[in-house]
């Protein structure tokens, strides 16, 4: 339970290495002797560095990881494996599969712990945004919500993205620069990176120039996360 509880902030904090360690280390006990919830906890987070490591063939099913998951009825469990699950449906091309299992998970965390939506709000609205459903990013964004620091920052990345993806690229902008600076301090390395990446699409689109070091920042981020292609 420790380990598999210790996922999601590893995940955060960037060291991935350790992510995918400890999830085969939970994993290798086998299912027999596993509660269902490490089984599955365990399964959508190494998925989930597995795809964004560009490793999609190692991935587990999405299909099979989400109907795991909504008979436990816990929504430590199942919030993650919608999320998750949408972003290996997207990154498979099953897109009308990603668009159901975002609008789903947007349902199932209505009227409970704010942290539930807030935690993946981000992961969300940029899935919504590719897939052409920013609405229910701009749900989950307008909710009352935000109950610990780590949450208002994931729901400032969410306005910064739903602003770029109105053409606000001023606003959008000034939400990047803010929300990159925060997760600087705060410790989250991938979504410092994406905020800096945000950052400089907004500003190459308005015409203004490059922010000195923030390219090399947000590579150099990537290439320790082991992201292909942005590093």
């Amino acid at each position: 339970w420790a380990k598999t509880g210790s996922l999601m902030a590893f995940f955060e904090w960037g060291d991935w290495d350790r992510v995918l360690q400890w999830a085969d280390e939970v994993l290798a006990a086998g299912r027999d002797l596993l509660d269902e919830t490490l089984w599955v906890v365990a399964r959508v987070m190494r998925s989930w560095v597995l795809l964004l490591r560009g490793r999609a063939g190692e991935v587990d099913d999405y299909a099979e990881l989400v109907a795991q998951a909504r008979p436990l009825r816990e929504m430590q469990v199942v919030a993650p494996t919608l999320v998750v699950g949408a972003a290996l449906a997207h990154g498979a091309g099953r897109d009308e599969d990603a668009r159901a299992l975002l609008i789903e998970f947007e349902e199932a965390t209505r009227d409970v712990a704010s942290e539930y939506r807030d935690a993946y709000a981000a992961e969300v609205a940029r899935l919504c945004v590719a897939l052409g459903i920013a609405d229910i990013a701009e749900r989950l964004a307008a909710a009352p919500s935000g109950s610990s620091a780590r949450d208002r920052l994931y729901l400032r990345a969410t306005n910064a993205i739903l602003a770029e993806a109105r053409a606000d690229l001023a606003g959008a902008e000034a939400l990047y620069a803010e929300v990159a600076a925060a997760w600087s301090a705060f410790g989250c390395p991938r979504e410092e990176a994406e905020a800096i990446t945000g950052r400089a699409r907004c500003r190459a689109q308005l015409g203004d120039p490059p922010i000195d070091g923030d390219a090399a920042r947000a590579e150099g981020i990537y290439r320790r996360l082991g992201v292909p292609g942005r590093g």
